[in-house]
């Protein structure tokens, strides 16, 4: 009898898969990490609860969701946060390519770095390089920083995604990287005091 628990070659069935494929973490992935990852659960898993085709475990990936095979480069920061993104085609300036799925995790400080230099000192222009700059696989690619033409070219996924399927992202963005409401009273709170300097 085949045991059931045994790994299964090809596309991974969950994160937890995908993680457990790329082996233990290194010093360097822990010293980037800093820390364990919150237990909030992320705006994917919120929507997924509420949706009646989501997969009935929460660590299953999607059937929408195709990873960049592990040849390709495409590696998984252990500890982090995952989200995938489904827009839907009729969203976006390219219908014709069908809906299209974006893989994202929270920034390190280098990748805000990149995305500081491409915005070229407008804050207004920072927030959506920072939002793209999440962006680390596209319709089951890994992202293509280089410009060159290819199915993983994120210029090109960016542009051919639409304002909407844009402004998409940038609100998962947002919710990926601010606190809660509670989070934040809980700061304000518990975690920060702010005192006059007396003269002795």
């Amino acid at each position: 009898m085949a045991d059931e628990n045994a790994p299964v070659a090809g596309k991974p069935r969950s994160w937890s898969d995908a993680y457990d494929a790329q082996g233990e973490l290194t010093p360097e992935d822990r010293e980037q990490l800093g820390g364990p990852p919150a237990a909030r659960p992320s705006p994917l898993e919120e929507a997924a609860a509420a949706n009646p085709d989501a997969p009935p475990d929460p660590d299953a990936i999607p059937d929408w969701v195709e990873l960049p095979p592990a040849e390709s480069g495409f590696r998984i920061p252990k500890g982090r946060r995952i989200q995938a993104i489904r827009i839907r085609a009729a969203w976006t300036d390219a219908p014709d390519k069908g809906d299209r799925v974006a893989v994202m995790w929270s920034l390190s400080v280098a990748e805000e770095k990149l995305a500081w230099q491409r915005s070229k000192g407008s804050t207004q222009q920072l927030y959506a390089e920072m939002a793209m700059q999440t962006i680390h696989a596209v319709d089951g690619h890994k992202v293509d920083w280089s410009g060159k033409v290819g199915p993983g070219n994120i210029q090109r996924f960016w542009e051919e995604i639409g304002y909407r399927g844009r402004q998409r992202i940038i609100e998962v963005f947002h919710r990926t990287h601010s606190l809660s409401p509670e989070e934040t009273a809980d700061f304000l709170l518990n975690c920060f005091v702010s005192r006059s300097a007396v003269a002795g």
